[in-house]
């Protein structure tokens, strides 16, 4: 029995208060179905209760229809929702649909499968389909979810899927296609990859060191010395004690990416063969994988362009504030 000053509780009520303290506690001792799961409230919820009771949804469309803005509060409430009710059937419960990890998987092949119908789809795709998912999710999901994995698993997806393409569909690492790469061609691009995630493995290895001084990052919640900047890309903050191992990485990256994108297209669309190195011409090929390799190339080139101007940025940067600190000496 629980007793205070004034008040004596039963067995019965004992059990009564420690339900109602622990929400997440079903009073109904049934094993869940694979379909049912506990939400937030604790309560028993079932898949098919997807749509229903979506109130922060309905008022945010009630806003948006009738030109009002949505406020900051309902956004995150919606994808509270989203995340909560997203789940496939399991043994024991639904479990829950991991979006930030999952979507990039789905999205990416889909966006180059498109991509791959017509020469104007190419355009589409890249010009205005891939910047407005990355907007959309810039300004909603960072900004309502700062630790999304959403922008390191298209990271994830696209070496993944490039590397499937390029051995499966170019170089014929199986029974599909006969091998159009030489073998230095390979070994080369191969090297470039190794040279890479060993880059990525040891900023990994830096990010673990824990550091009592430096600049708080609102992502990682870790505080970091000499903060250049936060990489949504590889889910990790920039500052002194990988800076130059960034820098590498990036340069490492956009040479094997540029190597990449010249083999596949040059692969679709043969033009002129400049000494070793075989350039791609302008053209849209009849066959549906030679269409994949031509799509997936111009993806890598567009990669390496916007990491060579990322690297462009940074070492411009260093640069200035190089002289900034040789003039500030020199006075």
């Amino acid at each position: 029995v629980i007793t205070n000053t004034d008040t004596c509780y039963s067995a019965a009520d004992q059990q009564k208060y420690f339900l109602m303290a622990s929400p997440l506690l079903d009073p109904d001792p049934a094993p869940l179905c694979c379909c049912e799961y506990h939400n937030r409230d604790g309560e028993r919820s079932h898949l098919l209760a997807l749509c229903c009771d979506c109130e922060a949804l309905d008022l945010a469309v009630d806003r948006m229809v009738s030109g009002r803005e949505v406020k900051s509060g309902a956004v995150g409430e919606i994808i509270d929702v989203i995340e909560e009710r997203m789940r496939f059937p399991w043994r024991h419960g639904a479990v829950k649909f991991p979006l930030g990890k999952v979507a990039p998987m789905i999205m990416l092949p889909s966006m180059l499968w498109l991509a791959t119908l017509h020469p104007y789809l190419v355009v589409f795709t890249f010009l205005l389909l891939m910047p407005a998912v990355f907007l959309i999710a810039v300004r909603t999901v960072i900004r309502h979810r700062p630790q999304t994995q959403f922008f390191l698993f298209w990271s994830y997806t696209s070496t993944a899927y490039l590397f499937y393409v390029y051995q499966v569909k170019c170089v014929g690492l199986f029974w599909d296609l006969p091998k159009v790469i030489s073998w230095w061609e390979n070994l080369v691009l191969v090297a470039g990859a190794a040279v890479s995630l060993g880059l990525y493995r040891k900023m990994r290895e830096t990010r673990k060191r824990r550091n009592s001084e430096g600049k708080m990052c609102r992502i990682c919640q870790q505080q970091v010395v000499g903060k250049d900047h936060h990489c949504v890309w590889l889910d990790m903050c920039i500052g002194s004690s990988n800076k130059r191992i960034f820098l590498l990485f990036l340069t490492s990256t956009i040479m094997t990416a540029t190597h990449l994108a010249l083999l596949l297209t040059s692969a679709a669309c043969p033009g002129q063969l400049i000494g070793p190195v075989l350039l791609p011409q302008l053209c849209w090929p009849d066959k549906e994988n030679d269409r994949l390799l031509l799509v997936v190339g111009l993806y890598s080139g567009l990669v390496a362009g916007l990491l060579a101007l990322l690297l462009g940025e940074q070492v411009t940067r260093r640069i200035r504030r190089g002289a900034g600190t040789g003039a500030a000496l020199a006075m």
